[in-house]
């Protein structure tokens, strides 16, 4: 069933594209296309730049047009230039004219990654292509493999993110209060202080007060990179050929570590490796 429906909205998306006229005299020239559709199940967008240096005061216009809009619709923003570079070297399209992009934004229920895991707080599932605007052909992102694509999908249990508190914390090296990996709260030998005063606080502390016991990771061929300006997840995603980039926060805790101090010498031998 979840297939099938999958299958209609895609349908549906390709059928919005070919409907659209697409020539070098109308909005798409001018970077003003911007087709939005919502519904409960999905979200479907159709953009594309204008035919401009990204640079350019109306480049840069439309990408913060596109991003409040994004945001203002609950759809993730997508940093595509590094992958739209590499496919208009390979088909061969000019250096100033950009792709028209697809996207489609899948309930986390038509996630794969939550129907396929089971993943209660798996987010929507965020979906791409592009198009060659002149001919509508569809183009290899797989080409695109090599580079990082970062994707800042929403959270979807946003009430368990203390955005002040990840900001606050952000001054701390190798410390993300909602990735339960980060070094800081494994090893002794990163220094850092209580948020009230400037007295130095042990790695329990970090793990007992600075974690924030959800841990947020991405999905396949994605690397979460903490969260953005919206309280957005940054996904840097790497394999693009994957369906539903998304991101997912489980209800994980740390526990206090035996006050032994052996872990010390390997502090000690990090920082005489720095010196010299």
């Amino acid at each position: 069933m979840i297939s099938k429906i999958r299958d209609r909205i895609f349908s549906f998306s390709n059928i919005i594209l070919q409907r659209k006229e697409i020539n070098n005299n109308n909005q798409y020239k001018y970077g003003e296309f911007n087709y939005n559709l919502k519904s409960e199940m999905y979200s479907l967008r159709f953009f594309k730049f204008p035919d401009e240096n990204l640079n350019s005061p109306l480049s840069k216009n439309f990408s913060e047009f596109l991003k409040i809009t994004a945001v203002s619709e609950n759809m993730a923003f997508l940093n595509l230039t590094n992958c739209e570079n590499i496919l208009k070297k390979e088909y061969d399209i000019a250096d100033n004219v950009h792709l028209l992009v697809q996207q489609i934004d899948l309930n986390s229920l038509l996630n794969r990654n939550y129907t396929e895991i089971n993943i209660t707080d798996t987010s929507n599932g965020v979906n791409f292509d592009f198009y060659n605007p002149y001919t509508k052909e569809k183009l290899n992102k797989s080409l695109c493999n090599e580079v990082s694509t970062p994707i800042s999908i929403p959270f979807k249990n946003s009430s368990r993110i203390k955005p002040q508190i990840y900001t606050n914390l952000k001054i701390f090296p190798a410390l993300d209060a909602y990735d339960i990996k980060s070094p800081s709260f494994h090893s002794r030998c990163y220094k850092s202080t209580s948020l009230e005063s400037d007295a130095d606080v042990s790695i329990n502390y970090r793990r007992n007060n600075y974690y924030q016991n959800t841990s947020i990771s991405c999905s396949e061929g994605c690397e979460y990179k903490g969260l953005d300006e919206n309280i957005y997840v940054i996904c840097d995603c790497h394999s693009l050929v994957n369906e539903d980039n998304s991101n997912n926060g489980i209800l994980e805790s740390l526990f206090s570590l035996p006050q032994f101090n052996y872990d010390i010498a390997f502090c000690y031998n990090e920082t005489f490796s720095d010196v010299k």
